[in-house]
Formats: structure tokens, C-alpha cells, sequence
């Protein structure tokens, strides 16, 4: 049975951080895996900017957890599952 496919994409949140430079890092070193990672701008609620770093699209989840299980181990990260932003 071929799994499920997911009608809204699916990313991997690789990290998100205060500092640019951190997440220049882990996208670099992404890139050195053989990713595509982007790099995004979020702004809470206290207007504090964060950088963040995914990995995507996927549709199907298997396929994201995959990414995620291999990363985490690959960077000593904690990614996060979920639709694309």
C-alpha cells in the first residue's frame, strides 16, 4: 500500500533563531548535506524577528519524517513536522 499523500505540503523546521548568523550556519551546513533549506523571517508578538530554517515541501509524511529523523541526528537539532508556512 503506497502511503498517504497530504493535500496541503508538509515542512521540516529545522531551527529558528534570534541571531542571523546561527541560522546562516545551519543552512550552510544544510546545503553541505545536499538540501534545498530556505531561510525565512518570523516576527512574534513582542516584535522580536526570528530566522528560521526549513526544509520542504514534502507530501507525503513518511518522506518529511525521514528528513527530520536524519537532520536531528546529522545536527543535534529538534525539527518540527508540520504545513508549510
Amino acid at each position: 500500500m503506497k502511503p498517504a499523500s497530504y493535500a496541503i505540503p508538509l515542512e521540516v523546521q529545522v531551527g529558528s533563531f534570534r541571531e542571523k548568523a546561527h541560522a546562516e550556519a545551519l543552512t550552510q551546513s544544510l546545503k553541505n548535506l545536499g538540501y534545498s533549506p530556505s531561510l525565512s523571517l518570523f516576527t512574534d508578538a513582542k516584535n522580536h524577528i526570528w530566522y528560521v530554517v526549513r526544509l520542504g515541501p514534502y507530501t507525503r509524511w513518511d518522506e518529511a519524517t525521514q528528513t527530520a529523523t536524519k537532520v536531528a541526528v546529522a545536527e543535534n537539532v529538534s525539527p518540527m513536522i508540520g504545513p508549510m508556512q
